[in-house]
């Protein structure tokens, strides 16, 4: 039997997700992502080495590119010591990891995930960008939202099970989300699954105002939206620096 996989992206919900995962299965999970050298410091380097990435400099460039062959090694020994891990770099590896996984996908829309609380998902997501081959000088706007479209995508294609962060806030919707990975979880888990994540969520206050990109002669502008009204909180260009 595969061991099971959920993929997903940096500022996701996804640590959240999965400690629920692993406490109502009982699966023995790697918190928090085996294949990510920055959270699985002994295997870094045969991490970095067989094109894993994540938003550490010397491993940017894995984190577009298809593992090697000396990712089996690493993927065996993962096996004989855990049957759970979720990973948030593998939107470009999709096809690896599903023959290899029994795999989900949980996704957050854009409209929630930013403004972030932390200052560096920017980070993570500009680092993102920048490694992407053939990436052009734009506004860090601009390349924030390109390497959120860029990690999504393959993802909601994949033809994987599909959760998605928002519905898991709300009881009234998060059963009825979680239906879409019931074989995933396996008999008797989805209720259990349910419990959890009401009991220990973030609620809906975690759903942010809104980033939106608005053309302007300078550029594209980053304007927070609360409710109806437009506050336009930084230069054009610019993000919010303290609404982050």
């Amino acid at each position: 039997m595969k061991p099971k996989l959920l993929l997903s992206i940096p500022n996701s919900g996804s640590d959240w997700v999965a400690r629920c995962i692993a406490q109502v299965t009982g699966w023995n999970y790697y918190e928090k992502e085996y294949f990510n050298p920055i959270c699985n410091m002994g295997e870094a380097d045969r991490l970095i080495f067989a094109g894993f990435g994540c938003e550490l400099a010397s491993a940017a460039r894995g984190i577009w590119i298809h593992p090697t062959k000396d990712a089996q090694e690493i993927y065996d020994q993962f096996r004989r010591q855990y049957s759970f891990n979720k990973e948030v770099w593998g939107f470009s590896k999709i096809d690896w990891y599903k023959e290899r996984f029994d795999c989900i996908v949980l996704t957050r829309s854009w409209q929630t995930m930013f403004p972030p609380s932390r200052l560096r998902v920017v980070q993570w997501y500009d680092q993102i960008y920048m490694a992407m081959p053939g990436c052009q000088p734009n506004p860090l706007s601009s390349r924030v939202k390109h390497a959120y479209d860029a990690m999504v995508s393959p993802l909601v294609q994949s033809g994987l099970p599909l959760i998605q962060y928002e519905d898991l806030l709300d009881p009234a919707t998060c059963r009825a989300s979680l239906t879409q990975i019931t074989e995933w979880l396996g008999e008797g888990n989805l209720d259990r699954l349910a419990e959890t994540l009401s009991r220990t969520g973030r609620g809906k206050s975690d759903v942010r105002g809104r980033w939106l990109l608005k053309p302007t002669l300078a550029g594209d502008a980053l304007c927070i939206v609360s409710g109806d009204q437009d506050n336009q909180r930084k230069n054009p260009g610019e993000l919010p620096g303290s609404s982050l």
